[in-house]
């Protein structure tokens, strides 16, 4: 009797330990999914048939609406127009997301205008490479130097740029 006792507390602790990894897993995957799902949400809409920012659509967006969207959501920008000419439909506009833009925390945007168009947003973001492509796929390309990975999904008309934390 005590035998089987035994053999029941040993599968009964089995069980337990499958059932806690299995629990685990399931916490990882829903996180992995729940970043990806608000990566996502931040990149895209489906108003833009590209990846999009805050609305703001490189290649259409135009400065006074991009002023109009940042106005709209109380963000305040920094505008650097060229040193030789002071043109700002040829500059740069920088800002720093609200605090709650997932995985932008202490990072801010770049965005470059040319003639009056956004044409280039570049976004410091912390997320990790599992993320990424676990939201867009595997990219058309990709490239890598000493501890830099960047990632091209040109139908998006997106580019990920990803770091290897140092040690």
């Amino acid at each position: 009797m005590s035998q089987n006792k035994g053999e029941m507390i040993m599968k009964t602790v089995c069980w337990m330990f499958a059932l806690m990894f299995i629990l685990a897993i399931t916490t990882i995957v829903s996180a992995q999914t729940s970043e990806s799902d608000q990566l996502r949400d931040m990149l895209t809409n489906p108003a833009c048939p590209r990846a999009c920012f805050f609305d703001i659509r490189t290649g259409i967006t135009t400065q006074l609406q991009v002023q109009n969207i940042l106005a709209g959501l109380n963000i305040t920008y920094e505008v650097y127009a060229g040193q030789s000419n002071n043109d700002e439909r040829n500059g740069t506009y920088y800002w720093v997301p609200p605090t709650s833009t997932p995985f932008t925390t202490g990072g801010r945007v770049i965005l470059h205008f040319s003639n009056g168009i956004a044409r280039q947003m570049l976004i410091s973001m912390n997320v990790s490479a599992t993320t990424v492509l676990g939201t867009f796929g595997n990219p058309v390309t990709m490239a890598e130097t000493d501890d830099t990975y960047f990632l091209e999904y040109a139908d998006l008309g997106l580019v990920s740029h990803l770091t290897q934390p140092r040690e």
